[in-house]
């Protein structure tokens, strides 16, 4: 499944400039989301763990604008980072919660 090229320079931006950009989802991983959301035609997905926000996106992508992403980010600062990716790339169904997963 090939992904949008807005999600591909996100990825290129987030491996340049973040000294932990190890914990985002691989290219290849983020492609497979988008092949798996197809085979299923999920149209809700529950994230654990938001980061910088490319899987979110990724997910986005897949169920498209009638499917809402939801994730779940215990670190505020990643929640807004997160939120403002989303706002950057014009990204509408993905919301995240913060707080402790176990307990949202």
């Amino acid at each position: 499944m090939t992904l949008p090229k807005f999600l591909i320079d996100y990825s290129h931006k987030i491996g340049e400039s973040e000294s932990r950009a190890h914990y985002m989802t691989p290219i290849f991983q983020a492609q497979c989301y988008a092949w798996l959301e197809r085979l299923v035609r999920a149209k809700r997905v529950l994230e654990v763990g938001v980061y910088l926000g490319f899987s979110s996106m990724v997910w986005s992508f897949a169920v498209g604008t009638d499917g809402i992403v939801t994730g779940l980010e215990y670190d505020p600062k990643y929640v807004q980072l997160a939120g403002q990716a989303f706002e950057e790339y014009g990204v509408k169904n993905c919301e995240i919660v913060l707080g402790d997963a176990a307990k949202t």
